[in-house]
C-alpha cells in the first residue's frame, strides 16, 4: 500500500477530489492511503501562527522554518523524500508520475492551494 501524506495549511480541502472515482476505489481497495497533516498544529504559539516576515524586509509573508521543521519532524523519517509543490517547480508529467507510482510512501508539502490548482 502506497501512503501519502499531505502536509498544508487547508487540511480541510482533502480529501476532496481524492475521495471520488478510480481514486475512491484505489483507496478503499487497500491501494494507497492518505494523512493530511494541518502544519499550524505545530506552531508553538497560542494564536498557532505559521507566517513571518522576509529577512531583510520585503513584501509577502514566508512560512516559519520552526514550524515546518517540527511538522515534518514528527511525521517523516530521515530517508523519506518530501516533495515541495510549487508553481515554479520541475513540471509533473509521465515520466514522472510513472518514477513516483514505485515509491512506498509520498510526502507533499503544499503552501500554496489556490495556486496548485489553479495555475
Amino acid at each position: 500500500m502506497m501512503e501519502i501524506k499531505i502536509f498544508t495549511l487547508y487540511p480541510d480541502f482533502f480529501p476532496g477530489p481524492l475521495d471520488m472515482g478510480i481514486y475512491k476505489k484505489a483507496k478503499e481497495n487497500k491501494s494507497w492511503s492518505l494523512k493530511v497533516i494541518n502544519i499550524r498544529d505545530y506552531s508553538k504559539d497560542r494564536n498557532s501562527s505559521v507566517d513571518d516576515t522576509p529577512f531583510g524586509g520585503g513584501s509577502g509573508m514566508l512560512l516559519r522554518p520552526d514550524v515546518v521543521a517540527s511538522a515534518l519532524d514528527e511525521n517523516t523519517n530521515s530517508d523519506d523524500k518530501i516533495i515541495y509543490l510549487s508553481p515554479r517547480g520541475k513540471r509533473f508529467d509521465q515520466k514522472e508520475a510513472q518514477h513516483l507510482s514505485k515509491q512506498k510512501s509520498i510526502h507533499l508539502f503544499l503552501k500554496h492551494l489556490i495556486k496548485f490548482f489553479f495555475y
